[in-house]
């Protein structure tokens, strides 16, 4: 029995394909293919109903899953221990950061470009998703990091270093007669048509059990994936929005056809920063670009 056969294995069970394993490994799907037969001769039996789609594990896959799964993570934490400790030569390892897609378009890019100058040979892969995805991906070890809100679960095998505290704005055309009161109530904010982010959004959520404690109902004209275009439908008067301006470059205030007021009266602050696995060592240059991110939002007052 050949280790890449059980991590082979062991993927394929976790992701229930052949082929998104293979993906994964970085490997051909033959070559994943032929691990798991081999696996099979080795222990007498089917590991995998095939038959199915997606494909699921034998009585015997499962036992051997359980038996798998401690030495295949014991063994490609190993693995990641040595690549990052030889990735530190000289600053020029990998590293990937799950982002919000707000964060990825205005908040990275800087802080990106200075630590590519820096380090010219780094190679850093940034994936844009919404929040469930990203902690998805972390918990899978699919990124190193991931820029998001403070985790909506707490607990010891995610550590979170706050960035800065994001308040809730309502934007509203230039004009808009609910602009008129400094501090609208839920109350005066749902008699008018809504463009949300999607459901999938922490703010989205958050606002909605808002309205749902008091009874309210939303009018949600329009769902936009990210915030920029939700700025720019609110501009243009197909509603109001509720969402987090500091997303947003250049600055809501750079708009002459846009107004905001604060929510602070109504919502706290959104905690922004990054999230990493407990359990994952994360690479020297990785922890620079953390202390990197910190440098950026202490400068910038966010």
């Amino acid at each position: 029995m050949d280790i890449r056969e059980l991590i082979s294995f062991y993927h394929t069970a976790r992701l229930f394909s052949v082929s998104q394993a293979a993906r994964f490994l970085e490997l051909g799907q033959p070559t994943v293919t032929a691990h798991l037969q081999r696996l099979e001769l080795d222990v007498g039996g089917q590991l995998f109903d095939r038959n199915k789609r997606p494909i699921v594990l034998t009585p015997l896959g499962s036992k051997l899953l359980e038996l798998a799964r401690p030495l295949v993570s014991s063994v490609e934490h190993g693995l990641a221990s040595v690549n990052n400790q030889m990735n530190d030569l000289g600053q020029s390892g990998s590293f990937s950061i799950g982002s919000y897609p707000d964060l990825a378009l205005h908040y990275l890019p800087p802080v990106l470009q200075e630590y590519q100058l820096r380090y010219p040979e780094a190679k850093i892969k940034v994936v844009a998703r919404p929040y469930q995805a990203l902690m998805q991906l972390l918990d899978a070890g699919e990124v190193d990091m991931a820029l998001v809100h403070a985790p909506e679960v707490e607990g010891p095998s995610i550590s979170f270093v706050n960035l800065f505290d994001a308040p809730f704005n309502l934007l509203a055309p230039t004009g808009h007669p609910i602009l008129d009161n400094p501090r609208p109530s839920l109350e005066t904010i749902a008699e008018w048509p809504l463009i949300l982010l999607s459901q999938q959004s922490y703010t989205r959520r958050y606002f909605e059990n808002a309205m749902n404690v008091k009874g309210l109902r939303l009018q949600v004209g329009l769902e936009m994936d990210n915030s920029e275009l939700v700025r720019r439908y609110v501009e243009i008067g197909m509603g109001v929005a509720v969402t987090i301006t500091q997303m947003f470059e250049p600055s809501y205030e750079d708009s002459p056809r846009l107004g905001a007021l604060d929510l602070s009266h109504i919502f706290p602050p959104v905690q922004i920063g990054v999230a990493v696995k407990t359990s994952r060592d994360l690479s020297a240059a990785a922890l620079e670009f953390i202390g990197d991110l910190k440098s950026a939002a202490a400068s910038t007052g966010s």
